[in-house]
């Protein structure tokens, strides 16, 4: 990522750079400076560095904020008057980052200038490795690796398309509809999920087997999946915005019984030292322990017995002096 190199924001925070909005006047400072960053040539940087210089990101903390609020841990603070940048966000600042997100989604709707497929049983998108390798280091890893292969000789590259040579990539056995929303979220920086069947309360099945109705709790088992995607490729900015979604559905679904499927799916794709949706999930649990009656959420907790130690932990530190109380 180009705004995430601290060599990057060291020079052109610096207000004779900020204000640049040519071509060659930034090129000149990205060769006085021998900026370089992995794995982009200079062209693209020069190109990047366009786009995020006439959007003001280097002119504030705020401002790049705005845009790229995934890089941020905490929420902002709201700015006084005398806080403010000496370049305040206008309306045709607003406007550029609309059109800059209308084009990012023009790229994925027509796969304009792809130069990567990627694959996940029968779908495949016309990608852009610009924008997938910036959110994914597992598969920029893969096409630089896979690029030294075809240096050698010991691969052959996809045809060509707009013209300019493809490189692919396979989800293999990943579900579908979690790699759309990952793919969505590379382009969007959200995504949107449909629900499916999944096996909910009594009375629910029948109807959703014959597609007069889809519950909407099915996303949580959808939302636990895209956080194990989002894992496995290090696609760090996802994993937030999954739980965020995941907590909020849980907060009207917790009696639903894809909340079963949705723990299964954390403890047994996720490691303990990713812990965001099993947190997430042990939280909804021991908020709301008139479900450890059901037969269900018995049988869950004895199949995940770590789920149950993370449970009784979260409560002694929430409630040590009431316990069961």
């Amino acid at each position: 990522m180009i705004y995430g190199s601290k060599r990057c924001r060291e020079i052109f925070c610096k207000p004779q750079n900020a204000a640049l909005r040519k071509r060659k006047p930034i090129e000149a400072a990205v060769i006085r400076h021998s900026l370089s960053v992995f794995p982009f040539c200079r062209r693209d940087i020069v190109g990047i560095l366009k786009q995020l210089l006439k959007e003001r990101v280097f002119e504030s903390i705020h401002q790049a904020r705005s845009v790229f609020p995934e890089l941020f841990s905490t929420p902002a603070v709201p700015q006084k008057a005398s806080q403010t940048s000496m370049f305040p966000p206008t309306r045709q600042d607003i406007s550029v980052m609309e059109e800059h997100k209308a084009w990012l989604q023009e790229l994925l709707t027509t796969g304009q200038y792809s130069d990567i497929e990627l694959k996940v049983k029968n779908e495949k998108y016309t990608a852009h490795r610009l924008i997938v390798c910036y959110w994914s280091p597992v598969i920029r890893q893969s096409c630089v690796f896979n690029a030294v292969k075809f240096a050698h000789g010991q691969s052959k590259p996809n045809e060509p398309g707009n013209a300019t040579m493809k490189a692919s990539f396979d989800f293999g056995d990943a579900d579908p509809q979690a790699v759309d929303c990952m793919v969505q979220f590379f382009y969007k920086r959200d995504y949107q999920a449909i629900p499916s069947i999944c096996s909910d309360k009594e009375g629910e099945d029948e109807s959703s087997a014959t597609g007069t109705t889809i519950p909407e709790c099915s996303l949580l088992v959808l939302h636990s999946k895209v956080f194990t995607l989002a894992h496995i490729y290090d696609v760090a900015g996802l994993r937030k915005i999954v739980v965020d979604k995941f907590h909020k559905l849980a907060q009207l679904e917790w009696r639903s019984k894809c909340l079963v499927e949705a723990a299964r799916e954390a403890y047994n794709a996720t490691p303990p030292n990713i812990p965001e949706m099993r947190e997430a999930i042990v939280k909804v649990l021991a908020e709301h322990r008139k479900l450890w009656d059901e037969d269900y959420i018995k049988e869950l907790l004895v199949e995940l017995s770590q789920l149950t130690l993370d449970i009784l932990t979260y409560m002694n530190k929430t409630r040590p002096h009431n316990f069961w109380g």
